[in-house]
């Protein structure tokens, strides 16, 4: 997942355990709304690769949702900050799936990225190349 708060870019890395793709979806939203949160920052932008998790945490009828990470997400929303939630293609995410491969499934604890990991320094490098 990657978030931008005012002009600061931060990522992270959390294995979650046995779920499908939808729900790691929410959960990397989640996860990186309450970081950001904490953090204090008061605008927040998240681009999710997953279409159906930007659409059911940008419905209107979210604090209702079945799903209790939406409500969960809705409920972080009104808090006292702006926040938009922005579907990107994979093929711009290239960078997240990437930094999702180096987590440790046996490693719980959240990982925080103030700056890319060197494991991102080649593929950041060939991007650089083609553009």
């Amino acid at each position: 997942m990657d978030f931008e708060s005012c002009s600061e870019i931060v990522g992270f890395a959390k294995a979650i355990g046995r779920s499908d793709a939808l729900q790691a979806k929410l959960w990397a939203i989640f996860e990186g709304m309450t970081l950001v949160w904490e953090y204090g920052f008061g605008r927040l932008s998240i681009r999710s690769d997953s279409k159906q998790a930007v659409e059911l945490v940008n419905s209107p009828i979210a604090g209702s949702s079945g799903l209790s990470l939406v409500r969960a997400i809705y409920r972080l929303r009104q808090q006292n900050w702006i926040t938009e939630v922005i579907w990107i293609s994979r093929v711009e995410n290239h960078y997240v799936d990437a930094l999702a491969k180096f987590v440790n499934p046996s490693d719980f604890p959240l990982h925080i990225y103030a700056t890319p990991p060197l494991e991102l320094d080649s593929l950041m490098r060939t991007d650089n190349y083609r553009l």
